[in-house]
């Protein structure tokens, strides 16, 4: 009895969602969900733009104070989520983790702006104006992701929703005819587009699902790292250094 209790015991403390991060001594871990060039390029290597802002604010600031971490969309919800998360996250926006008002986290200056385009065949273009306007078409979504408007009509049974791993594999499917559209983060359609030839092979329709920026959220736990970020990052846009980060990949 007593051996099912702790065995029990370390089952429970096994499967909990871990809060608190963890990385060198003294840094904040700053998770990234986006698995997708430019943001992440080769995980193994630890390449691509998001580690390279980590790398630029560590010289910045003359110490290890980021180190970066990717952590898949759904168990990124249950960390930040948890009780005692004390890290940060690369590349949202406050709608996305439910804090419009931006008062569940720390919010820095907006690292990049973007938007989400929504791609189709050339030969059979697609005009977004509004979620009715793709109304009896199959979407390609990334695992995890919320597209608003969208999904509601998906739950309605209106449009149908195919899901893979990557947005480079909704393109793949689209170009197969398996797909009508999939919605493509603009900076990451930029980078697959540098490809010889494969700008003429997509249309891009002429209004976004959606356009925000880019920022970095931190808990609450965390007024200092805000504090040390917020001027480092409103200097980035006139910092020739981080001009030519960006340009590698555009």
């Amino acid at each position: 009895m007593i051996l099912r209790t702790v065995l029990l015991c370390l089952l429970v403390l096994l499967l909990a969602p871990t809060a608190v991060a963890v990385g060198p001594t003294g840094a904040v871990v700053l998770y990234a969900y986006h698995l997708k060039p430019p943001f992440i390029t080769d995980l193994e290597r630890r390449q691509g733009l998001y580690f390279d802002f980590a790398d630029y604010a560590n010289r910045k600031l003359g110490r290890t104070a980021l180190w970066l971490e990717y952590e898949p969309r759904r168990r990124l919800e249950r960390t930040v989520f948890s009780p005692g998360f004390d890290g940060a996250v690369i590349g949202v926006s406050p709608i996305w983790f439910k804090d419009k008002d931006e008062i569940l986290f720390l919010w820095t200056p907006s690292l990049m702006h973007d938007r989400d385009e929504v791609v189709s065949r050339r030969r059979q273009p697609v005009d977004y104006t509004g979620p009715r306007s793709v109304d009896g078409k199959i979407f390609g979504a990334a695992t995890g992701y919320y597209y608003f408007g969208i999904d509601e009509l998906v739950k309605k049974g209106k449009i149908r929703r195919e899901d893979t791993v990557s947005e480079q594999q909704n393109l793949r499917k689209l170009l197969l005819g398996r797909l009508d559209f999939a919605i493509v983060s603009r900076s990451t359609l930029d980078y697959l587009m540098r490809q010889p030839g494969q700008a003429n092979r997509f249309h891009i329709s002429p209004k976004p699902h959606d356009d925000y920026d880019r920022r970095i959220l931190i808990a609450l736990s965390r007024p200092e790292l805000l504090a040390e970020l917020k001027p480092l990052m409103e200097a980035m846009p006139s910092d020739p250094e981080w001009q030519a980060i960006l340009a590698r990949y555009r």
